[in-house]
């Protein structure tokens, strides 16, 4: 196998543990919109997992018709998961120990996300993310906002960290994310957080957990 220079990271669902707090706040919306009826929540809640916001806003509009815009859908969702973030938001298990290891390896990284801004520095107030990361945090504003599964964020993490994107591997949990990592030439691990595996099959491989992946084999 290849030897890789660089890991670049997803953000939720790869590193924080904020998965349920999107699942939350999306049945939050559902109910404020009227939409009350577990079979169908359940069933928007599964076919919006792993993909991306933009893509979401679509879905929901779709399948709940709520005569919005999908970027308002979006934009009021984000607003209800801001409001539920904190004390119980926690990284996923067992990647400070992973990062922990790549930092003794003087390996780089960096954090490429879907995620607005805001998100980011409301993550990185409650968990201190620099601490791992320094500066390197990058999400869509810094690309114009070209989300997953264009490649864009990937790509511009590995400038910024001065790596090829060849030379790097990327860690994500989502179908769009997956797409957006191979779309910049990166070989991509999945680690399964949201059990979506049988969406994940384009990535190179995948993990349940961190403690799957050998990084002696990769680096």
């Amino acid at each position: 196998m290849k030897k890789y220079k660089a890991v670049i990271f997803d953000m939720d669902g790869t590193i924080t543990d904020t998965n349920p707090v999107w699942e939350l706040a999306i049945k939050m919306y559902l109910k404020e919109s009227g939409i009350t009826d577990e079979f169908i929540v359940s069933k928007i809640r599964d076919q919006v997992r792993g993909f991306a916001s933009v893509e979401i806003g679509l879905k929901i509009k779709e399948q709940a018709g709520i005569p919005h815009d999908p970027k308002e859908i979006v934009e009021r969702i984000n607003k209800i998961g801001h409001t539920l973030m904190g004390s119980k938001v926690r990284y996923i298990k067992g990647f400070e120990e992973f990062h922990n290891q790549l930092k003794k390896m003087n390996i780089p990284t960096a954090i490429a996300t879907n995620a607005n801004k805001y998100v980011v520095q409301k993550l990185d107030k409650l968990l201190n993310l620099r601490k791992h990361f320094g500066k390197h945090i990058y999400d869509v504003s810094d690309v114009n906002g070209a989300y997953k599964p264009l490649p864009d964020v990937y790509l511009h993490a590995a400038k910024m960290i001065g790596i090829n994107p060849k030379d790097c591997f990327a860690i994500e949990d989502s179908v769009c994310g997956t797409s957006a990592a191979k779309n910049a030439g990166m070989y991509c691990i999945a680690i399964d957080t949201a059990k979506i595996r049988e969406s994940l099959n384009h990535a190179d491989m995948i993990v349940n957990s961190y403690e799957e992946i050998s990084l002696e084999k990769l680096l």
